[in-house]
């Protein structure tokens, strides 16, 4: 196999020896160490699925939607104004709504990429409002945007 999974409830620290004798001297671990191993996994445990399933979607934290409100809001406000976004949601069969934006340059005359459509998501982490969108919206494409 690849790798191992170790069992024992305490595992030993690899040594780097640089002699043989400290081939011979190797540490067991205290007692101390044994008493704090189980809760400090415990803790890690608690961390991981309180703060990070969390962090994995930005809005469903207060208070990253607090920080991210204004900027989205203004970038949202800049593809609707300057470039005549418009914003759709889109219900699927399972009960879902996707938000998208859809900018189309298609009859645009400045441009000869608008006739090209660019769809880009963002995914969990990111937003169509401050993402990779602005790239192919400020080459002049027509650009369906989602997360």
């Amino acid at each position: 196999p690849d790798y191992v999974i170790e069992t024992s409830a305490i595992r030993r620290l690899p040594m780097i020896s640089t002699t043989k004798d400290d081939l011979f001297n190797r540490t067991e671990p205290t007692l101390l160490d044994r008493l704090f191993h189980y809760p400090s996994l415990f803790l890690g445990y608690i961390c991981v699925n309180v703060f990070g399933r969390r962090l994995m979607f930005p809005g469903s934290l207060q208070l990253l939607r607090q920080m991210m409100e204004r900027p989205l809001l203004d970038g949202r406000t800049n593809l609707i104004v300057q470039h005549r976004a418009k914003r759709y949601f889109l219900h699927t069969a399972d009960g879902n709504n996707i938000d998208t934006i859809f900018v189309d340059r298609r009859q645009s005359n400045n441009t000869y990429n608008g006739k090209t459509l660019v769809i880009t998501c963002e995914g969990n982490a990111g937003f169509y409002e401050m993402g990779c969108m602005s790239t192919p919206v400020e080459a002049g494409y027509s650009v369906l945007g989602w997360n």
